[in-house]
This record gives C-alpha cells, sequence and structure tokens, in this order.
C-alpha cells in the first residue's frame, strides 16, 4: 500500500481486504435489508446515547489469553466503555473479572441488571443473552426467547448497533464456530467500526476467520495492537461529529470527485445516493485511515486503488436476514400473498421480484413463505422468483445458499428442519426452495426492469436514494407489476409522489397494491450496467447514455440481429417458453382454448416430434443436438428447417436452459417447389396398415410392462424416503448433541483457562508465603484440627526432629528438644478456645 502523506499516518494499516462479504446496494446504497441510515431513515437523539463508545468484544475458546493482552494494553483514560461477551453458561460463576482485573489498570466488574456502561471501565456478562437501552445493560434469560439458538455475542452486537448507532464499536477475539458474523454486520451498517483478531495469533481461529471472510473488518490485528487503533480512531473527526445534532457533510465538490473516482474505476455510479449518508461513510474511511482532510482522502485513494474498492463495499454494505420484521412478512402473508393466490386458477404460476437482495436471505424468505401458503392451500402453483442486486459478490453469496448457523436467531427451529440442511457448521438452503429463485446482477435504478409480475418486495432499498431517483424506481415498479400485483416495502418507506399509482393493503407493514392509474411516460432506461460500463469510454462525451452515438448503435444492433439470427426460442428443462426471438408463425401456433406456453404444444405438425427428441437428447448428453431437413406442415404446404438445440451454461442466470434455433432448410437449386413423393406400389397399404398394429401391441406391452416397472420403482422409493428419513432424523438428533458438546466444550475450555490461571496465581501466592515466613527466622509449625503437621519453615527443625515426611503425622508423635510437657494440651485448649498462648520454655540445651 503506497505511502501516505498525512503526518500522523498509523504505523499498523487498517485492513482493506474486503473478500466477497455478501452486502450489497442498488446503485449507490447500502444494500437491501439494510438498517435505516442514522441521518436519513430517522432523527438522531443523542440525548438518550452515551457520551463516549461502547466497545463489545466476543470471545470464546482460548479467549482469556486474548482479553488479558488486550486490557493490558488499554491505558485508564482511554474514554471508552467496554462489554466483554463469552460463551457462559448462565447461573455459573466467571473468574473472568477477577482474572481480567489482575492485568489491567481500568475498573472491571460482573454485569448486573440495569447497569451503566461507564467510560474507563470494563464490563464482564455473565449471563446468557443482554441487550442494551440507552448504554444501560439488561439481561435476557433464556426463556424469554424460547427459539433463540444460543449465539450470545449476535445477539448483543445488533442490540449495540440499534442502540448505539455510528458509537458502536465490535472486536472480534479468538473462538471457535462463527458467532459474531451476523452481529458485526449490524455493526457496520449502522456505521460503527469492527476490528477482528489475526487469525494467525488465535489459539481457535474459527470466530476470527468468519469475520474477517466478510471484508467488513476495518483493522485486523493482534490484541495487543488493538487499543492503540481503537483509541485513535474514537478521537477522530468521525465519532466527535456524531455528538453534534447534524454534522455538516463534506464538500459537494470534494464528494462529486470521489464518486467520480469510483465511478472510473468499478462502473458503479452513486450520485443519486443521498448526500448526507455519502458524507457520513466517507467520513468514516477518512476517521480508519486518520485523515482530517477530503483533499488528503482523494489524493489517499488516487495512490491506493484498493481503498476505492473498499469505500465502494462501505457505500453497499447490508444488513439483511431471515424474516426481518416477522410482523411485517406475517402480514405480507395474510393480506397480501392469500388473497393473491385465491385470485389465481389452479396450475397458474406466480412471478415474484426481489430487487437490491443482497446476500439473498430476504429473497429465500419470501420464497419460504410462498411454499408454506401454497402447501397450505393444497393448491399447485409455479413460483418464480427474480432476485438481482448490485453487487456480484453479494450475488455469488446468495446463489450458493449456505449460511452461519447463528441464522438460529431468526428462523425457527421448525423452519429450519423443514428448509435447510447442516454442512460443515452452517445451513444450507435446501434445493427445492433454491430452484424458485433466479439470481442476477442488476441496476433497479437504471437497468430495465421484468414485467407481467405479480409481486415486488423491496424493502428498505428507496431510503438510501435522493427524490428524484425514489420517484422514477416506483414508476417502473408501478410498470412492472401486472393487474392487482402488490408491493411489499420497508417500515420506513414510502411512496411520496408516485402514492396514486398505489393502494393501500396495510399502512404499518407497507403492503400496497398496484393501482390502474396511467402515467404520463414511462422512465427512460440504459444498457444494463455491465454493458454500460464497457461502453463508457466509447460514448465518453455521453456519460449518462442519452447521446445520439447511444441510440445509432442500438438501431444497428437491431438490424443485424433481425438479418442474421434465425428465429429462436429460450426453454427450460419443462419446455416452458421463456423467450422468443425472430418470427416464429411458420412454426409455432398456440392450440385453442386456454393459452399455454409449452413449446412442443405450439409446435406445428412435424415439428413437436423432433423438438422432444432433440430436447432429450440435449438434456441427456449435455451438449448441442442438431437435426436437418425436418418437414414442418405450413399452410397445407411443407416446409424444412434444421432444429438445433443447445444447453446454456453461461452466464449463471441462464443456466439449465435450452436454446433452440430453427434455420430455414436452402432448397434444391433446379426447384424451390417440394416434389411429390412417388405412387406406393400395390399392396403397400395393407402392410403399413399391418405393421402399424404390430407397432401398437408392442407399444401396448412395453407400456405395461414400463408402469409394472413404475410401481416397483415406486415402492422402492416410498422405502428409501422412509429410511432417509430416518437417517435424516437420527443425523438431526447426532447434529444436536455435537452442537451441545461443541458448546460445553468451549465452556469447559473457557473454565479451564480461568482455573489453570487461578492455580497459577495461588502457587505465585503459596511461594511468596514460603518466602515471607522463611525470612523471619522464626521456627513455626502449622497443625490441623487433629493436630497432625501441615507446614514447618526451616527454623523449626531446630525445635522439633522434622523431616520431609513427617507432614501429615501427629505432632505427639515427634520428639522434641523443648522441656515442655504440656505442649500438646495447650494446643488442643488454643483449638478449642482460639485464644492465644505464649510461655517461655527451656530447651534441652538450656537456651530459653
Amino acid at each position: 500500500m503506497a505511502e501516505n502523506k498525512s503526518e500522523d499516518r498509523p504505523q499498523k494499516q487498517p485492513s482493506t481486504d474486503h473478500r466477497g462479504q455478501g452486502g450489497s446496494g442498488e446503485a449507490g446504497r447500502p444494500g437491501q435489508g439494510s438498517q435505516e441510515d442514522p441521518r436519513d431513515a430517522r432523527p438522531r437523539d443523542d440525548t438518550k446515547r452515551s457520551a463516549w463508545p461502547i466497545v463489545a468484544i466476543g470471545a470464546s475458546a482460548g479467549g482469556l489469553e486474548a482479553l488479558q493482552e488486550f486490557f493490558s494494553h488499554v491505558p485508564p483514560d482511554s474514554g471508552i466503555g467496554f462489554v466483554v461477551v463469552t460463551h457462559v453458561r448462565p447461573g455459573r460463576e466467571s473468574l473472568m473479572p477477577e482474572l481480567l482485573a489482575n492485568v489491567t489498570e481500568i475498573p472491571v466488574v460482573a454485569t448486573e441488571d440495569s447497569i451503566l456502561v461507564e467510560a474507563n471501565k470494563a464490563v464482564v456478562a455473565k449471563d446468557s443473552l443482554l441487550n442494551i437501552t440507552d448504554g444501560v445493560l439488561h439481561a435476557v434469560t433464556r426463556d424469554e426467547v424460547p427459539e433463540t439458538t444460543y449465539h450470545p455475542i449476535d445477539h448483543f452486537f445488533r442490540a449495540l448497533a440499534d442502540d448505539q448507532r455510528e458509537r458502536a464499536i465490535c472486536i472480534i477475539l479468538s473462538g471457535s464456530g462463527n458467532d459474531g458474523t451476523l452481529g458485526l454486520k449490524a455493526i457496520k451498517a449502522a456505521g460503527g467500526m469492527v476490528m477482528v483478531q489475526d487469525g494467525a495469533t488465535a489459539k481457535y481461529s474459527g470466530m476470527p476467520d468468519s469475520a474477517a471472510a466478510t471484508g467488513l473488518a476495518d483493522y485486523v490485528l493482534t490484541p495487543g495492537e488493538m487499543p492503540e487503533a481503537l483509541i485513535e480512531y474514537c478521537r477522530g473527526p468521525y465519532l466527535q461529529t456524531t455528538r453534534q445534532a447534524e454534522p455538516p457533510p463534506l464538500p459537494e465538490d470534494a464528494i462529486q470527485a470521489i464518486l467520480v473516482r469510483i465511478r472510473s474505476q468499478t462502473g458503479q455510479d452513486f450520485t443519486c445516493y443521498k448526500r448526507n449518508t455519502i458524507s457520513r461513510r466517507i467520513e468514516r474511511r477518512m476517521n480508519v485511515h486518520r485523515l482530517s482532510e477530503p483533499r488528503q482522502y482523494l489524493a489517499y485513494l488516487r495512490e491506493n486503488p484498493r481503498e476505492v474498492t473498499v469505500l465502494q463495499q462501505e457505500l453497499l454494505i447490508s444488513v439483511t436476514s431471515f424474516f426481518r420484521d416477522r410482523e411485517a412478512w406475517d402480514a405480507l402473508a395474510e393480506k397480501g400473498i392469500c388473497p393473491l393466490l385465491e385470485q389465481r386458477a389452479e396450475g397458474q404460476g406466480l412471478r415474484i421480484w426481489v430487487p437490491g437482495c443482497a446476500t439473498g436471505e430476504e429473497a429465500y424468505t419470501a420464497a419460504i413463505l410462498l411454499h408454506e401458503q401454497i402447501r397450505s392451500a393444497e393448491r399447485l402453483h409455479q413460483v418464480q422468483i427474480f432476485a438481482t442486486d448490485l453487487d456480484e459478490q453479494a450475488i455469488e453469496v446468495a446463489r450458493h445458499g449456505q449460511y452461519p448457523e447463528s441464522i438460529g436467531v431468526d428462523v425457527s427451529t421448525e423452519r429450519l428442519k423443514r428448509h435447510f440442511s447442516r454442512e460443515d457448521g452452517s445451513y444450507r438452503i435446501k434445493k427445492n426452495i433454491r430452484d424458485m429463485i433466479i439470481f442476477a446482477v442488476q441496476n433497479v435504478v437504471s437497468d430495465a426492469s421484468f414485467t407481467r409480475l405479480d409481486m415486488i418486495i423491496c424493502r428498505n432499498l428507496l431510503i438510501y436514494l435522493d427524490a428524484g431517483a425514489q420517484q422514477r424506481v416506483l414508476q417502473n415498479f408501478h410498470y412492472a407489476l401486472g393487474a392487482g400485483g402488490l408491493l411489499f416495502l420497508g417500515t420506513s418507506e414510502a411512496t411520496g409522489e408516485a402514492s396514486n399509482l398505489f393502494d393501500v393493503v396495510d399502512s404499518r407493514n407497507r403492503v400496497l397494491r398496484r393501482k390502474d392509474a396511467p402515467m404520463r411516460v414511462h422512465p427512460a432506461l440504459t444498457l444494463p450496467s455491465r454493458l454500460r460500463r464497457r461502453g463508457e469510454q466509447a460514448e465518453a462525451g455521453h456519460e449518462d447514455g442519452s447521446g445520439p452515438g447511444v441510440h445509432t448503435t442500438r438501431s444497428i444492433e437491431r438490424v443485424l440481429l433481425d438479418r442474421f439470427v434465425p428465429c429462436s426460442i429460450v426453454v427450460d428443462a419443462r419446455g416452458q417458453v421463456i423467450y422468443i426471438h425472430g418470427r416464429s408463425g411458420q412454426y409455432l401456433e398456440p392450440e385453442q382454448g386456454q393459452p399455454r406456453n409449452d413449446l412442443l404444444e405450439m409446435a406445428r405438425p412435424g415439428l413437436s416430434s423432433a423438438l422432444a427428441t432433440l430436447m432429450r437428447q440435449a438434456r441427456r448428453e449435455n451438449r448441442e443436438a442438431v437435426r436437418e431437413g425436418v418437414p414442418v406442415k405450413t399452410n397445407g404446404d411443407y416446409a424444412d428447417v434444421d432444429v438445433s438445440v443447445r444447453p446454456l451454461s453461461t452466464p449463471e442466470s441462464l443456466r439449465g436452459l435450452l436454446l433452440v434455433a430453427l434455420i430455414p432448410s436452402s432448397p434444391p437449386a433446379e426447384s424451390t417447389a417440394r416434389r411429390e413423393p412417388p405412387p406406393a406400389p400395390p399392396g403397400a397399404l395393407e402392410d403399413l396398415e399391418r405393421e402399424l398394429q404390430h407397432t401398437r401391441e408392442n407399444l401396448q406391452t412395453t407400456i405395461e410392462e414400463v408402469e409394472t416397472a413404475n410401481e416397483e420403482l415406486r415402492s422402492s422409493n416410498e422405502e428409501l424416503q422412509s429410511a432417509n428419513e430416518e437417517l435424516q432424523s437420527a443425523n438431526e438428533e447426532l447434529e444436536t448433541s455435537r452442537e451441545e458438546m461443541q458448546s460445553l466444550n468451549e465452556e469447559l475450555s473457557t473454565v479451564n483457562a480461568e482455573l489453570q490461571s487461578k492455580v497459577d496465581a495461588l502457587g505465585r501466592t503459596n511461594d511468596d508465603m514460603n518466602n515471607l515466613l522463611n525470612s523471619m527466622q522464626v521456627a513455626t509449625i502449622f497443625l490441623d484440627t487433629n493436630l497432625r503437621v501441615k507446614r514447618y519453615t526451616e527454623q523449626a527443625r531446630d525445635v522439633v526432629r522434622l523431616i520431609e515426611s513427617d507432614i501429615g503425622r501427629p505432632l505427639a508423635d515427634l520428639t522434641s528438644t523443648l522441656r515442655y510437657d504440656t505442649l500438646i494440651e495447650d494446643c488442643k485448649q488454643v483449638l478449642a478456645s482460639l485464644i492465644p498462648r505464649e510461655k517461655e520454655i527451656r530447651d534441652m540445651d538450656g537456651r530459653w
């Protein structure tokens, strides 16, 4: 990383390795599902928040050593309040406060209900779950949250983000598993800061590695390096300005220059993003690098291209979760989905769009909810969900469909068992839910939208766009929805000037229905963002995509496509038509009755059987299948056509589809008309009829054999299904036992570390005591209640004949040099009365 010219450059560079974080955004927003921006979504009220930053430290197995190293470097005047959260079983007394107090100058106390987090003080959680309100900690028992799995670090991180916003800071230290990964996303989206221990220095690197893999860590340091970077961050201008009612944004020219820099490197345009939020995100990155002037940060961006990517991801950070705002989802199911299903005929499909899907949690939430509602209604509907986002990395995470086990905080145990499968300490969405969703990269502001939709789920996206962009997006949604289509917004969003386009179904939970209100003009759309990025240099003079060069290019492309690309149809694996290019009337003809979308049913006579064969061959062999000269009946005549079926593998959004191309065959040079077939010989008709009858009999026999085989296979499948369910049940029990054992092992590891530290301290104390007694030059013998020897000093050997093996023997059995016959009786009386006695005694040598 190039050296910064600022004089207060940190010695240890903050982490800028933002690898595949799964955050997302739309046209310059922190992403779908993000918590509301502290400046744009709700009014600020700093009077209810602490005047100092609060740092939440999460640690598990092996965390004691890291915590001791961290607090040993914390000065007593840091001005920061600390809360330590570990995996402690409720009701167990922890030695953590005492052990940490031995290595730090700041007070360390255990949590009590309604305790205020104060500056220059550390609080160690002794309860399983903690909430925080206005800087005051409150214990939450497991009985109050019966469906919550045991992830206390995630739980407190989320509560801290909601309560403290920009002044929330989290640190993740050694521990196994991935507790804290979801919570740090909430901290980052609220404008807070994230520190992670370097995995190479952690005793257990599971938690630090999982946190670092999100790409959201501002610093990746050793525990000993963290306090210095933490204090400098907290004393920077970013947290100082949050104490004001409304800190002034950065100068517009500086913001514009930074946005131009981002667009030139990444191709993403953030100009429609709210200026206050952009300003705060830039200020936070400046604070991380200890820069005070926008010009310094702009120079830093020029010298460090990676920082441009980091800032882009800072603007695209998302906090999304399964069933976020559960009441709103319940309202959508009751007042939106149920009536929608009742209006649909049996078998009719549903088309849903989830723009700004981020890492896919809310798209999968919609799929799960639709699946449950359809199953409850005992009806059959094909559901197709289009989930889009601007961030390609987030889309890849969503396609993978694998999430940390801490999602159990948001998903009930029943839904986890029904819709998820356990894989290596994480949960993966089951295939039947994943198959309902198609993920794709798209910019909701500028790219073309889907059409004929039944529902759009766009939650907490509009709050990051300026007023003009919000209205364009809402008009686009109105155009995309079909008659009576539903729009589901976030609880902090409103339609504004576009309210005449939608009826309110549930005002509190923002469930709306499309009105048949006319629009004056449909919003102008440009090329998709990825294509627009490629053409920006060629059309630098028309950055908005509205110049004459764009219009000419599109016209030429359209002419070339119509001239050289044959009639083509894209179908799915079942033969349902997805897209048609070119004039297909010569080959396809809709059947009478209810319209259908099946390619084989629409194919003209002569083409259907060839298409069915080629589609099966292409799917089976996963390569292009071709047949030339297929005769197709067209308006009383026949026309030869070359048929090609090719499976699509790229791009990812089209994987699994088939491309059918219909190319007219070239007629013979000597004649353009189809030749009449030669006359059939006598008796040929009877031979053909007998052959046909024989074929029918063979076909009937084959069908019966196939049906018998199907019955046997069905029976075997039921047996295998039953065995699979039993194995699945056993696997879930074993998995639950493994989780309990792992949790218990982590707690035992923590307890063992605490006890070992206590034993070491007691050993040191015992050594000090022995040294003290021996240095006093006083003969001393320690007895137990039975007057047996427990310990003695070296000088006592001159009085009583003692050796090492005498420990544990009665004092009366030992020989003494004292002329003291009542020694044993006096010891018994002192033991009974607890009153000391002193006597002057003479020994055998005559010494007193």
